[in-house]
């Protein structure tokens, strides 16, 4: 599983409005799913600390 779909996953998972993360952070992360591409690393730690979990617990859980 790639980070995008683990960060999505996680997002659903605990009913967080992934519009408001958007909003919020600027970064659309479904954008990101739907084209395929990788998170820029930036935008990967920008929304790993908006929704409280480390980039280790992402890495564990995709690896």
């Amino acid at each position: 599983m790639r980070a995008e779909k683990y960060l999505l996953q996680h997002i659903r998972q605990h009913n967080i409005s992934v519009k408001q993360i958007e909003k919020d952070t600027g970064i659309n992360l479904e954008t990101y799913v739907q084209e395929g591409r990788e998170l820029l690393s930036d935008d990967f730690c920008t929304i790993c600390i908006y929704l409280g979990i480390s980039a280790d617990e992402v890495s564990d859980q995709i690896l």
